[in-house]
């Protein structure tokens, strides 16, 4: 028997500030990772870095 869980649906319940924390970390790799791909495309992206560690 499989059980067919949601992709949106968390297996368990997180208090509010660690999930929290880990949006904020899905933000700040995501960023990242734009960012990236951008200064590899030859396009300065320094003025526009949005960095969350301190929220995080």
């Amino acid at each position: 028997m499989k059980i067919k869980i949601p992709k949106n649906q968390l297996l368990v319940n997180l208090p509010p500030k660690v999930e929290l924390a880990i949006f904020l970390i899905k933000l700040e790799l995501k960023n990242v990772k734009f960012t990236n791909d951008l200064n590899n495309k030859g396009i300065d992206t320094y003025a526009g870095f949005l960095d969350f560690s301190a929220l995080i």
